[in-house]
């Protein structure tokens, strides 16, 4: 019963995210209509309007849902590094591979993504979205290799394994009934708390107006309503309660994923 219910849970949030990726890029952006430029909440437009006449409601989930999807994006690319880094790192404890691996994710944490991607930006300033979201994810994987690695290698030395070796069972068959699915179950919630993080990542990168150059950000929303603190006070509450509470959901979910 407790089994069903958690591979429940986990299809009930694959489904809602995968959702939510999905409507991110089919959405349309609100047309501008200049003449309600501003406006303030109205029966038509329940938050108002930015300084160009797009519906602020509309505007913000198209937003929210974009800065989601892209962080569900850097994630999943994120993961899949980290599982094949990790998982082969785990075979050669403290051989060549590994201790490489283990260098180079020292060094990517000494110094932090969000400085080397800011970096990358300013000295190539016209790379695409996908582009920075593929170099992010590469920034991002020793947030998980090490947790694979660990989790490899306590379930090689299981005895599940041990006796699955003794039988003369193939590495791959090893791999694929034992290893992989003890390593998802450790990953996905791990996984799911780095979507948060990208979240508040990319909203800070849009905010500062480098690297993830979206039409429509909350990060970018923030930024650009700031400057209307006092003509249109709406825009800014607006732009900066749904990051928080985007955020905030994302951030529980992850706790709950972890119960």
């Amino acid at each position: 019963m407790r089994g069903s219910y958690h591979n429940l849970k986990w299809f009930g949030l694959t489904v809602v995210l995968l959702t939510v990726l999905v409507l991110g890029y089919l959405l349309p952006a609100p047309r501008a209509v200049p003449a309600d430029a501003l406006q303030a909440p109205t029966t038509e437009h329940w938050l108002g309007t930015d300084p160009v006449g797009h519906d602020l409601m509309r505007l913000l989930v198209v937003a929210a849902c974009r800065d989601l999807g892209l962080s569900l994006w850097i994630t999943a690319q994120a993961a899949l590094v980290a599982l094949g880094v990790g998982t082969l790192s785990a075979f050669r404890p403290q051989g060549v591979f590994d201790t490489c691996q283990n260098t180079v994710a020292r060094i990517l944490d000494s110094i932090g993504s969000f400085l080397i991607l800011s970096a990358v930006v300013v000295v190539f300033p016209r790379a695409n979205l996908w582009l920075i979201s593929g170099f992010l994810a590469l920034l991002l994987w020793p947030n998980l290799s090490h947790t694979i690695r660990y989790e490899t290698i306590s379930l090689l030395r299981s005895s599940p394994v041990e006796a699955a070796k003794a039988i003369g069972a193939s590495p791959m068959w090893i791999v694929t009934r034992y290893i992989l699915p003890g390593v998802a179950r450790r990953l996905a919630p791990l996984a799911l708390a780095m979507v948060a993080s990208m979240l508040a990542l990319i909203g800070a990168l849009g905010f500062i107006g480098v690297g993830i150059a979206e039409p429509a950000s909350l990060g970018g929303l923030i930024y650009d309503s700031h400057f209307y603190v006092r003509s249109a006070v709406h825009y800014f509450a607006a732009s900066l309660v749904t990051f928080s509470l985007v955020l905030t959901a994302i951030s529980s979910t992850s706790f709950f994923a972890r119960s």
